[in-house]
């Protein structure tokens, strides 16, 4: 990492403890939140750790989140709605979902949701949400990144109300930045990091996948592993189903099978 990249990182929460005495950082036990929270360091005893549980975090992830309670202040806050119900409602999370499935623009059934949407319900939605509802002003410190998907610091800082000032310090950090900075240090990262670095946080997800994924979970949580190959073939098919419409059009085949269908 380029020693200036960190020291403006620094110099950034330095100025963000400054204007508040209240910071939260949303923590998922993730290497992104873990070098985070040890950048907060000097500032500890101002430092609250919100942690979302979906209700479908890796058992051994729980354990690794709630194990910070022994350093940190810790508060576990939860989504309005379990996550299976919300899926009922507005669909399973999807990377590549047509649109006449997706709640709001046609009837059709079932419904799929972008996974990004999914994500804002359980993990970042219950963070704002606390923070939304304390008095006074506040901080909250997000360990987003840009190579990342799902916010940004416009649409995050937005979705927030006037007296909480959202911050992303690692926003420019690179993942080969984020891990040379947390061997440096030391830190202990999640136990399954070596053969899949992501969080668990939702081990149903059946959006957003990897291999290294799929094979922890075979490993660990078979039963999940099940549950994800069939939600996510599911939701497939459908993309499938549409593509194989649009293309028999272009074949010049698909315009009886289009009127038919109405």
């Amino acid at each position: 990492m380029i020693s200036t990249q960190l020291v403006a990182t620094q110099q950034a929460l330095a100025d963000i403890f400054d204007r508040h005495d209240r910071v939260f950082l949303g923590f998922s036990g993730g290497k992104d939140s873990l070098t985070l929270a040890h950048l907060c360091e000097p500032w500890r005893d101002r430092l609250t750790l919100l942690w979302s549980n979906t209700g479908h975090m890796a058992p051994h992830m729980v354990d690794f989140v709630r194990g910070h309670r022994d350093r940190y202040d810790l508060i576990e806050v939860a989504p309005e709605h379990p996550m299976l119900d919300q899926w009922r409602e507005h669909g399973a999370p999807a990377d590549i979902l047509p649109l006449e499935h997706v709640e709001g623009i046609d009837w059709r059934a079932p419904r799929l949701q972008p996974w990004t949407d999914c994500c804002g319900a359980h993990r970042v939605g219950p963070v704002l949400t606390y923070v939304s509802g304390l008095n006074g002003s506040c901080a909250l410190l997000l360990g987003q990144r840009q190579i990342d998907e799902g916010g940004t610091p416009a649409g995050l800082s937005s979705a927030a109300p006037a007296h909480v000032e959202v911050a992303l310090p690692l926003w420019d950090w690179s993942t080969s930045d984020v891990l040379a900075y947390a061997a440096k240090q030391g830190l202990r990262l999640a136990p399954h990091h070596a053969d899949c670095p992501t969080s668990l946080e939702c081990t149903i997800c059946p959006a957003n996948l990897s291999r290294e994924k799929l094979d922890l979970l075979d490993r660990l949580y078979p039963e999940d592993a099940a549950f994800v190959r069939q939600a996510a073939r599911h939701s497939l098919s459908l993309a499938a189903a549409k593509a194989n419409e649009i293309l028999a059009v272009l074949d010049g085949t698909g315009f009886a099978a289009r009127e038919l269908r109405r």
